[in-house]
C-alpha cells in the first residue's frame, strides 16, 4: 500500500472498517470522525464518502484534522470551508474545555 511517512497505509482494510461506519448515519443526531488525514485521504473511497456526509448529513458532524501545515489536504482544505464549519484548536491551554464546548455547542443546536 501507499506510504504516509514510515507507515505502510493498508488501504482496502481501512476502507473495510471506515465506509460501512459512514453509510446510514441519517438516524443519528451526531457524527463523530476520527480523522480526516493523511492516511485516511489515500482512499478515494473514503474521500467520497466524506464529501458525502459532510453535504448530506443533517446533523451535527465532529471531525479531528490535523493542523495546518504548508501542504495543506485539499479534502481538509475542503471540509474547512463548508458552511457552518467551526474550526476548534485543541492547545495544552484548553484541552481540557473542549469536551464542555462541544457538548455547548451541541445543545444550542437543538
Amino acid at each position: 500500500g501507499p506510504k504516509v511517512g514510515p507507515y505502510t497505509v493498508h488501504v482496502q482494510d481501512f476502507e473495510g472498517i471506515a465506509l460501512p461506519c459512514l453509510r446510514n448515519v441519517d438516524s443519528r443526531p451526531v457524527l463523530l470522525i476520527d480523522e480526516i488525514g493523511k492516511m485516511e485521504a489515500k482512499s478515494n473511497k473514503f474521500t467520497a464518502a466524506i464529501r458525502k456526509v459532510f453535504n448530506e448529513f443533517n446533523g451535527t458532524i465532529i471531525a479531528t484534522i490535523p493542523k495546518p501545515s504548508a501542504n495543506p489536504l485539499s479534502l481538509v482544505e475542503e471540509v474547512k470551508g463548508m458552511p457552518n464549519t467551526e474550526i476548534i484548536t485543541v492547545s495544552t491551554q484548553n484541552r481540557n474545555s473542549v469536551p464542555q464546548q462541544i457538548i455547548d455547542m451541541i445543545k444550542d443546536k437543538d
